[in-house]
């Protein structure tokens, strides 16, 4: 065997034996319950609408949270959004309404997770995998003052 070819058969010894837990572990093989296209914000009285458009896969909606981050604290935050739950797979656009008037936050973000890996929505939530994503992440450039 020449040095080359193995050198070449190193490398990929070594990636399969190191590369692949690594990104096993970093969740590159989890499944993806949605794919964001665009997000945009804007100021609705006191509130900050997120306007969030995606793609739909095929996992299973299980919930959703507002974060707020103030000076590298987190705080859910109340949110109002048109219709949750579950949806047929394809384009979306959603509004989520969310009051983060108690304070001058630096960035919002919502926080869904997903029941992946059954075709049947009826299969055990314990045998399905869980997915937690960050679906849209916006910061704040508006100044707000604080009561």
């Amino acid at each position: 065997m020449t040095k080359l070819a193995s050198f070449f058969l190193g490398t990929i010894i070594s990636f399969l034996l190191l590369g692949i837990p690594y990104l096993a572990k970093e969740g590159y093989f989890k499944p993806v319950p949605y794919r964001v296209t665009a997000v945009e914000h804007s100021r609705v009285g006191d509130k900050t609408n997120i306007k969030i458009n995606f793609i739909k896969d095929g996992c299973e909606w299980d919930r959703m949270a507002a974060i707020g981050r103030y000076f590298d604290e987190v705080f859910f935050l109340e949110f109002d959004v048109a219709a949750e739950g579950d949806r047929l797979e394809g384009d979306y656009t959603i509004n989520v309404l969310v009051d983060d008037s108690d304070k001058p936050y630096s960035s919002l973000e919502l926080r869904t997770r997903h029941l992946c890996g059954a075709d049947d929505p009826s299969t055990p939530q314990d045998e399905r995998e869980t997915v937690d994503r960050v679906l849209a992440r916006v910061n704040l450039d508006y100044n707000k003052d604080v009561n």
